[in-house]
């Protein structure tokens, strides 16, 4: 058996082990990652180390994870998420769901794929909007999400932001405006943080 073929097995071993028993907390795909990477680095260097790292992603991303209970697994990304259907203000949302889950935080949508995912989740839930992490307070006009990041995909309703009565917190809806082009068509507003909406929480 040669070192590639040893280092495919081991990985496939470990993270069937993983998938067998879910993860055991947030951290779970973090820890396969680095726990198969210090495997990794026994691989000589070129193709054959290139080619366990890549395994080792695509692996643990796939199976090393299921969400804690009641969460809803993205199988592409890794990520976890859960709708809070009380209502909240922004910053009360967010304290909501780091107490939730360590590293939890209101949802943050990097690209089109976790836009998608989000709204087949809230997709026909009848309530006039969710919180996700997005935010402006700090710099008005600079939209950043709760890890510090600044916000570059974006999926604004049409004439959105427009920072009515100092509107600095994002939520996504399909319905809250009476313009037609808002009806079923689930896309972002600015809104009022102090006003109270259901969240989406994300890790």
């Amino acid at each position: 058996m040669n070192f590639r073929m040893f280092i495919f097995l081991a990985i496939s071993l470990s993270c069937m082990i993983s998938f067998t028993f879910g993860c055991v907390e947030a951290n779970a795909l973090g820890k396969c990652r680095v726990s198969l990477g210090e495997m990794c680095v026994y691989a000589p260097e070129g193709d054959s180390r290139n080619n366990c790292y890549a395994s080792r992603d695509r692996i643990c991303l796939k199976m090393s994870c299921t969400c804690k209970e009641g969460w809803i697994l993205d199988t592409e990304t890794g990520s976890c998420y859960t709708i809070v259907m009380q209502i909240l203000n922004w910053n009360s949302a967010q304290s909501n769901c780091a107490s939730l889950v360590p590293n939890a935080t209101l949802a943050i949508v990097k690209n089109s794929h976790d836009e998608n995912f989000i709204i087949d989740i809230l997709w026909g839930i009848g309530t006039t909007g969710f919180w996700l992490g997005g935010s402006d307070s700090a710099v008005e006009g600079r939209w950043i999400w709760p890890d510090g990041s600044s916000v570059s995909y974006t999926d604004w309703h049409i004439y959105e932001p427009n920072n009515i009565g100092n509107q600095d917190c994002l939520k996504i809806t399909s319905s809250n405006h009476p313009l037609p082009s808002r009806t079923n068509n689930m896309k972002w507003d600015d809104l009022d943080c102090e006003e109270e909406l259901p969240s989406l929480c994300k890790y």
